[in-house]
C-alpha cells in the first residue's frame, strides 16, 4: 500500500531536518494547513503542493516514487503510471512517467475542459510539450497558445499558468531536471 502524501512529506521534512514552522515560512503556507497536511486530513493545490516541493528541495514526482537504482533501465507502462496528484472534481490529474531517482523527471498531466492551472515558480528549468488538445499558456507576461506536438521551455523561478482552451481534455508532458546544485555525473 502506498504511503499517504501528508506522511510522505512529513517524512521528507524531518529527513531535512526541518520544523513546521520554516517549512511554513519558506512557502507562505499556514502552520495548520501544513500541520493538519502531515496527517493526511487535507490534501494540497498543485501551486501549494510545489511550494511545499520547492521548501524541501525535491520535486512531485521524489514524493511518491519508487526508488529502485538496482536497475540500469526501468520501463513504465502506461497503465502503470503512479499517480501523482488528482483533484476530485478530476479537473486537473498528474502521473508519473519515470519512476526511481534519476536526473530527469517526466510527468503526465491532464487538464480537463475550460480549467485552468496556475503554477508557483519552480527551482529547475522544464520542457512541456502537448500530446492533444489545446492549452493557452501564460508565461511572465507572454501568452502562448499550444497545439498537440507544440513544446515550450521554461526557465527556474518563471511564474506561469495553464488554460485548456477547447472542450476536450488537454494532456501534455512536463520534462524537468534537478536543480543544478542537485544533479550529480557519474
Amino acid at each position: 500500500m502506498p504511503t499517504p502524501l501528508g506522511t510522505c512529506i512529513k517524512n521528507l521534512r524531518k529527513q531535512r531536518g526541518l520544523t513546521l514552522a520554516e517549512v511554513s515560512e519558506k512557502t507562505k503556507l499556514s502552520l495548520g494547513f501544513l500541520s493538519n497536511l502531515e496527517r493526511n486530513e487535507t490534501s494540497p493545490t498543485i501551486a501549494n503542493l510545489q511550494k511545499i516541493c520547492d521548501a524541501l528541495g525535491i520535486t512531485i514526482n521524489d514524493i511518491l516514487e519508487d526508488h529502485d537504482d538496482s536497475k540500469t533501465a526501468v520501463v513504465v507502462r502506461a497503465g502503470e503510471r503512479k499517480p501523482l496528484f488528482e483533484q476530485p472534481s478530476g479537473a486537473l490529474s498528474y502521473s508519473s512517467v519515470t519512476r526511481g531517482t534519476t536526473v530527469i523527471k517526466v510527468s503526465s498531466m491532464t487538464l480537463a475542459g475550460n480549467e485552468t492551472v496556475q503554477f508557483a515558480p519552480h527551482d529547475h528549468d522544464e520542457l512541456g510539450i502537448i500530446e492533444s488538445g489545446t492549452m493557452e499558456l501564460k508565461v511572465a507576461n507572454e501568452t502562448y497558445e499550444l497545439n498537440p506536438g507544440d513544446s515550450i521551455y521554461i526557465h527556474a523561478g518563471t511564474l506561469h499558468s495553464g488554460k485548456n482552451v477547447g472542450e476536450v481534455p488537454c494532456k501534455s508532458y512536463w520534462i524537468k531536471t534537478d536543480p543544478p546544485s542537485r544533479v550529480e555525473y557519474n
